[in-house]
């Protein structure tokens, strides 16, 4: 606490006169600690661009109150500032607020432009379009403390998908299938050349590396689709052999089998296709393997572009959903209208129950189907599934990379995602290229045919988040 006057005439001659007021009653007792203790705004100006009937830019101004948005107050450094940002259009210069303090002392508002003050006024509207100063002094007038207040207003749009074309390469676009990874703050891509299989690395996707020599062996031609994520390692079945990575340089041998294809894991688990067709799962990476419980026929099993993805439960702990989506054969399945989606709860608590794989049929009344694509490809995406691929097989009359479509029910129903669009200038093979995203909320698009490496984001997802707790 600080026990000194400020050197403003104005506000110390105002704390005077109202300290000499209060010293006519006999019983009111003058206290020295002073604090703000609550901020709290009222109702603010928020401006909205659209488009006009005529296709032209317009404005429109909407009064909102804000006075639910809670503003955290750090005694120790005197900051006080709310850690969610209000919608981008909020007009900060004029805002309207109110203050409590401690012991009912005095508040007063430093200038932006001077050194002095006056008194804060809950009708007095406020430029907040930068940090303020604030003074609170105690109802003696001998004691005060400095606050700075933060208004936080978003400067850009949250919803808004920002994409970053990051270079070409000539390695990538001759590849005629792949899957990319994002693990150990690099990107890794398998893809099918000729005969083989190769592996390469990028730390910010512009500059790549051929590392397939670390695996130890040559990979066979469709061993990129044998390629799954678990727990921060890079699974991968070839030749009999279940190898893990964690950067995909150096490879570990984890088991023996005979397997058709890995398609699908969990934190807990692995999941595979045995040489018969059936699903089967490991949870000791690989090393041994049971046929998994499912609940309709193997029939309804994707055997075309497998895809998966992993997505934790937040209601609860060492639960993940695994979800894993594909196509049957065109040739044998050519009245297939929709992909094969399957689900499955996977819990790694003690003692818990492993739960069966649940077919997600497709009802007759479901408006929001998932387009049956090729090459479709899944990510699991601001809490999210999206999904990718190039034109409708048959049934749909969906356009090669028209649109992301989103599940926000874990793979029940889809439909165009408006927020994550498709990079401008896009080049892609429809047989090669791959999606990934990774630990900054970034997803990656790399393009078979053209080389082309993408990075795109929702602008909210990459917004640091204040801190709201403080400890002395």
């Amino acid at each position: 606490m600080k026990r000194k006057l400020i050197p403003l005439a104005i506000v110390a001659c105002g704390i005077m006169s109202l300290a000499s007021c209060l010293g006519d009653d006999s019983g009111f007792v003058y206290a020295d600690d002073v604090a703000i203790t609550s901020f709290k705004l009222g109702t603010l100006n928020q401006y909205f661009h659209t488009l006009s009937s005529h296709g032209l830019d317009s404005v429109y101004k909407k009064t909102i109150d804000y006075g639910d948005r809670v503003f955290y107050i750090d005694q120790i450094k005197g900051e006080i500032y709310n850690p969610d940002s209000l919608p981008l259009g909020v007009d900060g210069k004029k805002v309207l607020c109110s203050i409590g303090t401690k012991n009912a002392g005095t508040v007063g508002i430093k200038s932006m432009t001077s050194d002095s003050l006056k008194y804060f006024s809950t009708t007095d509207s406020i430029d907040f379009s930068s940090p303020r100063d604030f003074y609170v002094y105690s109802n003696s007038g001998i004691s005060y403390r400095k606050y700075t207040i933060r208004v936080n207003v978003h400067k850009e749009d949250g919803d808004v998908c920002v994409w970053k074309r990051m270079g070409t390469n000539d390695a990538l676009a001759a590849l005629e299938g792949m899957k990319a990874f994002a693990v150990d703050g690099r990107l890794l891509v398998f893809g099918r050349k000729g005969d083989n299989t190769l592996l390469y690395s990028s730390v910010d996707g512009t500059a790549w590396t051929d590392i397939t020599s670390g695996v130890g062996s040559t990979l066979s031609a469709d061993a990129y689709k044998s390629v799954v994520e678990s727990a921060g390692y890079i699974y991968l079945y070839d030749n009999g052999k279940v190898m893990k990575t964690a950067d995909g340089q150096s490879w570990t041998v984890t088991g023996n089998a005979q397997l058709k294809q890995l398609v699908a894991a969990s934190s807990y688990r692995l999941y595979a296709y045995d040489t018969e067709g059936r699903l089967s799962e490991s949870d000791d990476e690989g090393a041994t393997w049971t046929t998994s419980v499912i609940d309709e026929s193997q029939d309804l099993l994707p055997d075309e572009d497998i895809t998966s993805v992993c997505m934790p439960l937040s209601t609860n702990a060492s639960t993940e959903r695994v979800v894993m989506v594909g196509n049957r054969s065109a040739s044998e399945y050519p009245s297939d209208a929709t992909p094969m989606i399957w689900g499955k709860i996977d819990e790694g608590a003690e003692y818990s129950e492993n739960q069966q794989w649940t077919y997600y049929d497709v009802s007759s009344d479901n408006r929001y189907k998932a387009p049956r694509l090729r090459n479709i490809q899944t990510v699991n995406y601001d809490d999210c599934i999206l999904a990718l691929g190039g034109e409708s097989i048959s049934g749909s009359s969906h356009k090669a990379f028209d649109s992301f479509y989103r599940s926000a029910d874990g793979g029940i129903t889809w439909q165009k995602d408006t927020v994550m669009t498709i990079p401008s200038g896009l080049s892609v093979s429809q047989k090669s290229f791959a999606i990934t995203v990774d630990k900054n909320n970034f997803m990656w698009f790399v393009c078979g045919g053209s080389g082309q490496v993408w990075r795109g984001r929702i602008n909210r997802l990459g917004w640091i988040k204040e801190p709201d707790t403080f400890i002395e």
